[in-house]
């Protein structure tokens, strides 16, 4: 929550975090939120890292927040202690071979409409009759929820950072 008098930077890489703190010397205080668990596939592995190389001193406190793979699969109400997750946010290669050796895959996609042609590869490898949800903005006013077979979804239309389970 911002509260008057507060500057906010919104940012995604690490590097230009830390030139946005470095141009602004004035702030003693500065805040860096990042959404979901900062232990899964998180900018703030790289975050912490670009921290670590820099000299100057600071005080960084690490406040994880609630997963996505926790967050969806409670909605669901699925236990995942045995989900397989994984990350196809820019790296797709895992995918099918992850469906094919684990009961159930959780994943976090990346770009708009991604989980369509993710689904259509699926199914190509014949995992079209399988058990898919399909979750976007998660935890936001607009969350979506979708729950149907993988090869339903071949056409199905998302936001960036969208997520599934199979």
């Amino acid at each position: 929550m911002k509260r008057e008098g507060q500057q906010v930077f919104c940012a995604y890489q690490a590097e230009e975090i830390f030139a946005y703190i470095e141009e602004h010397p004035q702030y003693e205080r500065v805040a860096v939120v990042l959404s979901g668990d900062v232990g899964f596939f998180s900018g703030a592995k790289e975050f912490l890292a670009c921290a670590k190389k820099r000299e100057e001193e600071m005080e960084i406190r690490v406040i994880p927040g609630i997963s996505s793979l926790v967050y969806f699969c409670a909605k669901l109400r699925v236990p995942w202690e045995k989900v397989k997750a994984v990350s196809v946010h820019g790296r797709e290669e895992g995918l099918i071979s992850s469906v094919r050796e684990h009961p159930a895959v959780f994943a976090l996609a990346g770009g708009k409409n991604q989980i369509a042609k993710l689904c259509k590869k699926l199914t190509e490898y014949g995992f079209g009759e399988c058990e898919i949800a399909v979750g976007e903005k998660l935890s936001y006013p607009e969350e979506r929820i979708w729950r149907g077979k993988v090869r339903e979804c071949c056409e199905l239309e998302t936001e960036s950072l969208s997520v599934f389970l199979i």
